[in-house]
């Protein structure tokens, strides 16, 4: 019981950090490229957590060679390009279409748990993801299914997608490696790795594109970004995949436009109407159903870790 309200918790505490990106990268589009923000956000982590880690890594060299292509896999998705793609859509994608789209993100992560983690999906788990879809597609529809007719499609759709079936093979491939390698020694790997990967894309960008004056709510929402989005919020994200699952953690997920809804209100000052309590409802409907039957079994192997 323990585990699972800690599993829980964690996941709730990455998915509210999350849930800013979409505010993050309205303030920083501006003034610098989905690359750039990309590259800072784990240049920073990567040099605050390195001089601390660095003999841990070397330590275990030959078990993160062994499973180096998965290492690679989760530096390049859910650490390296997932939000890069979500900054990319937001330059062509409405938010409806965004929104939409992102919703299958939990959908993708419980068919590649099936697929890669031979886990065992229940009916009351597929129940609660269409509840919770619903819940989504009413917000984001604004209570009317007619402007269904109103959504066109456009290359940010197809970034949005990337980002979805990214942030799906991160968490699979994230609970591929061992479970007893150290957290902050391997995740600072990993966003070494993104950080590297992303040094030549920024630097080109930082050469061919033009550039506004850095303001100091640039600088500020960088930092945020680098420890509590990039930092804080994975680590926590990991551990909750090894506590509580795939299955539960990718549900979870589906609060995430809801918490984003609510922070635009406060922070962008926009409305909140009444579709979008009904459709957070629903929401919080789906994920329950597709929890509790979980944590109420009592069968030895359901309370195993994940394998």
């Amino acid at each position: 019981m323990s585990k699972n309200f800690n599993g829980y918790l964690l996941a709730l505490f990455a998915i509210f950090f999350w849930s800013f990106n979409v505010i993050y990268s309205k303030f920083l589009s501006n003034t610098f490229t989905p690359f750039e923000i990309s590259f800072i956000r784990w240049l920073i982590p990567s040099v605050t957590f390195l001089p601390f880690v660095y003999k841990t890594i070397w330590a275990n060299r030959h078990i993160y060679r062994k499973f180096a292509l998965y290492i690679l896999i989760i530096s390049l998705t859910g650490l390296g390009f997932q939000n890069t793609f979500v900054y990319f859509a937001g330059h062509t994608s409405n938010a409806i279409d965004m929104a939409l789209i992102g919703t299958i993100g939990p959908i993708i992560l419980l068919i590649f748990s099936a697929l890669f983690l031979h886990k065992k999906i229940h009916i009351h788990q597929v129940l609660g993801i269409l509840c919770a879809v619903g819940g989504v597609t009413l917000v984001i529809l604004n209570g009317n299914l007619t402007n269904i007719n109103n959504i066109t499609l456009t290359i940010g759709d197809l970034w949005m997608l990337c980002a979805a079936f990214s942030f799906a093979i991160y968490s699979i491939a994230r609970k591929k490696l061992p479970q007893d390698l150290p957290a902050i020694p391997t995740f600072t790997l990993n966003i070494c790795i993104s950080t590297i990967i992303f040094l030549p894309l920024a630097a080109y960008d930082f050469k061919t594109e033009p550039h506004t004056i850095i303001t100091k709510t640039d600088v500020l929402i960088l930092i945020i970004l680098a420890i509590f989005n990039s930092g804080v919020a994975y680590l926590s994200w990991n551990k909750a995949l090894t506590l509580i699952g795939t299955v539960k953690s990718g549900t979870l997920y589906y609060l995430m436009p809801i918490l984003s809804t609510i922070e635009a209100h406060f922070f962008l000052k926009e409305e909140i109407y009444t579709n979008q309590i009904y459709g957070a409802l629903f929401v919080l409907l789906g994920i329950f159903i597709s929890n509790i039957n979980l944590s109420s079994q009592k069968n030895p192997p359901q309370h195993q870790p994940n394998k």
